[in-house]
Parts: structure tokens; C-alpha cells; sequence
């Protein structure tokens, strides 16, 4: 375990350093706020802004957050997105048929849970969806045992095991959030280039990760003529004011026609 602490850290850039108060267990029953939300509702920014801070945000690097939020941190589905953000990509997101989707990188859970039920919404034909991570999640494996189409690998994104998966697995939809180090980002990033319509970066305008912001300014300036790119960057200003930086950051790209 103190290994693998290490490799996060190293990962990251930074030391994880607050408990989250319900250890890491996800509250499920928030997924009704989804199921529960019209197609309109759904649609619309500021309600799902809302919605992403009533189902809970991650709490273990709480300095990220502006103290406005910290009533929001530590319960529910843990997302460790910025509601301003997330609820932006989701809402283009809306716009396009999905019916598969793989995320690299889905920790305790949350940000998983909340794009399979939102896409689900939108798409009656989505009927694929796995998550990656190298650390178990009892919430997440309780998510997806009973419901089909969905896979649960608990193995590195570097692994010949996910290789193996990439190698048969055609997706509409990638998100790469996994090891931020530069060259485990450049690695995730061509593994699924070409198996993805659909590509989603996350940090691209975090001081504290570098490797991923380079990642994403590299794929944009060599593959500009083959994709349509979209940030949502929005910052907190307490936050900015308090440490003088940006943090997470979504980068979006789809392939063009």
C-alpha cells in the first residue's frame, strides 16, 4: 500500500491528504437525481451545475475548492470535478449519439457513475461502458455487478490485459484520467486514439499537472485538421485569488466527418 500511496503521489504531483468523510463508500441512491431529471432539465447548465453539487464532490484535496463548496465535499458520489466544468462538457455532450464509453483512471467511482447515468439519459441505445482503475472500488463493483454492459477492470491502463481489451473494443467515447505523469499520458492517449470518435481529457489546466496539459497541447497542435476541439476551463476566483492557479480543466475532442 505505501507503494502504491507513493505512485499516486508521484502521479499527481501532490500529496492526498484529507479522508473522505464516508471512506471512500459512495452514496448510489444519488444517481436519482439523474434518473429523476428531464431531458430539458438535463440541458440546461446551471440546473446541472446544481445537480453535479448535490450529488457530492470528492474531498481529498480540499485547497482546490473554494470554501463556498466545501458544504458539498466529502458525501454522495465523490466526483473530483469543478461543477462549472463538468456540467459544461456534459451539456455538449448532449449533443452527440453515445453508445459506449471507457474511462482510464475512475478512482472511487464517481465521475463514472454520473456519465454512464447522464448518458443513458440522452442515448437509448448505449449499451457499453467501462471503467479503469488500479485501485478497487467496493462502491463501483457494486454499481456495475448487476447491470449489463458494463466492465470493471481493476488493472492498470498499461497493462496487457487492457492492451488485449483495446485491441477488440471500438468506443464512441474515451476519457483519459488516469497516471498524469507525461509519459503515461502521451502512452493512454495513443492506446486509444484510434479506437475513439470521441476524446475527453481531464486537468488540461492544472498547475499540478503538468504532463496532462502537455499532452493535450501536443495532441491539439499535431491532430488540429483531424478534430474538433472544446475546453471547459472555468476557474473558482477564491480559489484563484488564495493560491494564484488554475486546477482540473476538461479538454474535449471529436473527430471530425
Amino acid at each position: 500500500m505505501k507503494k502504491l500511496i507513493k505512485r499516486l503521489v508521484k502521479s499527481f504531483g501532490f500529496e492526498i491528504h484529507r479522508i473522505s468523510k464516508q471512506n471512500g463508500i459512495l452514496d448510489l441512491s444519488k444517481v436519482e437525481l439523474i434518473r429523476n431529471s428531464s431531458i430539458d432539465e438535463l440541458r440546461d447548465i446551471g440546473f446541472t451545475e446544481n445537480l453535479l453539487l448535490r450529488m457530492g464532490l470528492n474531498n481529498e484535496i480540499l485547497s482546490q475548492y473554494p470554501e463556498e463548496l466545501y458544504q458539498y465535499t466529502g458525501y454522495g458520489l465523490f466526483s473530483w470535478q469543478y461543477p462549472n466544468q463538468f456540467s459544461r462538457l456534459l451539456v455538449k455532450l448532449s449533443e452527440y449519439p453515445i453508445r459506449s464509453y471507457l474511462e482510464i483512471g475512475a478512482r472511487h467511482g464517481g465521475t463514472f457513475i454520473i456519465m454512464y447515468e447522464y448518458l443513458r439519459k440522452f442515448n437509448p441505445h448505449f449499451d457499453k461502458a467501462i471503467a479503469v482503475d488500479i485501485i478497487k472500488s467496493d462502491s463501483l463493483v457494486k454499481f456495475t455487478e448487476s447491470k449489463r454492459g458494463i466492465e470493471y477492470l481493476i488493472c492498470s491502463s498499461q497493462s496487457f490485459r487492457f492492451r488485449k481489451l483495446m485491441e477488440k473494443t471500438g468506443l464512441d467515447l474515451v476519457l483519459i484520467d488516469g497516471d498524469h505523469s507525461l509519459e503515461a499520458c502521451k502512452n493512454d492517449f495513443e492506446l486509444v486514439r484510434d479506437k475513439s470518435k470521441m476524446l475527453i481529457f481531464h486537468d488540461i489546466s492544472s498547475v499540478v499537472c503538468p504532463g496532462v496539459c502537455a499532452t493535450w497541447l501536443h495532441f491539439k497542435s499535431i491532430y488540429k485538421s483531424q478534430y474538433d476541439f472544446f475546453e471547459f476551463t472555468d476557474q473558482y476566483e477564491e480559489v484563484y485569488q488564495r493560491t494564484g492557479n488554475s486546477y482540473l480543466g476538461i479538454g474535449l475532442a471529436i473527430k471530425k466527418s
